[in-house]
């Protein structure tokens, strides 16, 4: 028996995580800007008491600017796993596991047991129906930045 297809599913979890990458990245460019704030406060401290030249301190600044990107990018490049992701989408949408049981299961490699084959089947095939009720908006809310309020 073939296992059925899961692409409803892929896609649904995919647009959960790009809205999941884009949280922890505003996240993460929050919490660098903490930093990057300190240090373009010490570069303008040290061109104005003449330490470093102005066109070092541009350059400096333009590092304390490299420090919020790069703060931004590690954020949101850490690994996502699918049933993770799918578990929050259940939770949020009241959908009983059927979406992470169902990627758990495509993922699990055929049994010798027919019935229980059968059974990964049809959890499979119920995740998959489960698609249109599934709201990724709710499950991945967008919020303010923890450290937005020291930033």
């Amino acid at each position: 028996m073939q296992a059925p297809d899961t692409s409803a599913i892929q896609r649904l979890i995919g647009t959960a995580k790009r809205r999941i990458r884009a949280q922890w990245a505003l996240e993460g460019a929050t919490t660098a800007s903490i930093l990057a704030s300190a240090a373009a406060l010490w570069v303008i401290f040290l061109i104005r008491v003449e330490v470093v030249t102005k066109s070092t301190g541009a350059c400096l600044l333009f590092g304390a600017l490299a420090v919020i990107i790069a703060g931004s990018v590690l954020k949101a490049t850490r690994r996502i796993h699918d049933e993770r992701v799918a578990r929050q989408i259940d939770r949020a949408s009241n959908l009983s596991d059927r979406l992470s049981s169902a990627i758990a299961f495509s993922r699990t490699p055929p049994t010798d047991d027919g019935e229980g084959h059968a059974l990964m089947i049809a959890a499979i095939r119920d995740g998959v129906r489960a698609v249109p009720r599934a709201d990724v908006r709710r499950a991945t809310p967008f919020t303010a930045p923890p450290d937005l309020r020291p930033a």
